[in-house]
């Protein structure tokens, strides 16, 4: 399967396979090539072995995570949106699976059953939990922030789905008994 980058890339580029086509270069610079290839990579979750040792040559860039951070400092102290099926608010303090791309790719690209057993580790807001609960699954959600299970409980509430959503505080250890994963 070929990937290609979104963004234009510099003048006088010229294509070169490692794998999938991603990276265009000019005698590119280790950076170069670790800079496209963090940003494919970033983009696609996808590993090519031979380009790994360019990772090394560019540096972390913490840009893209403070830029998630300040979008989500800048919403109200209770933000409504629509998750799937779920209508959800949002507090303060609990992240937003709308600010970012991953949560609505993973929503779309994971089908639930009526039925169907549901764990939403990390639930923050209970976005998936209440989701799945909505299509008709029963879902054990967690997560180990006080604020973020009051606000999935509250979710769970305006979703009318207490009886298929049981939101729980703490670890995985802690919230999930032996008899839970026999249940399963």
């Amino acid at each position: 399967m070929g990937l290609r980058l979104v963004k234009n890339l510099p003048e006088g580029w010229q294509p070169e396979d490692f794998g999938f086509t991603v990276i265009q270069h000019r005698r590119a610079t280790p950076a170069e090539v670790g800079e496209l290839y963090r940003e494919a990579r970033c983009g696609t979750d996808m590993e090519v072995p031979a380009l790994e040792e360019h990772l090394k040559d560019q540096p972390y860039d913490p840009a893209p995570a403070q830029r998630l951070v300040e979008k989500h400092e800048a919403l109200p102290d209770s933000y409504k949106c629509r998750f799937g099926s779920a209508q959800l608010e949002i507090d303060r303090g609990v992240f937003c699976p709308t600010l970012t791309q991953v949560s609505p790719f993973l929503l779309e690209h994971t089908r639930f059953q009526a039925k169907q057993r549901v764990l939403d580790a990390f639930t923050g807001s209970g976005a998936f939990a209440i989701h799945a609960a909505l299509q008709g699954a029963e879902a054990v959600a967690y997560d180990n922030s006080p604020i973020a299970v009051a606000c999935a409980q509250k979710n769970v509430r305006k979703n009318d789905v207490e009886d298929k959503v049981d939101v729980r505080l703490g670890t995985l250890r802690a919230v999930i008994s032996p008899r839970d994963a026999e249940r399963s």
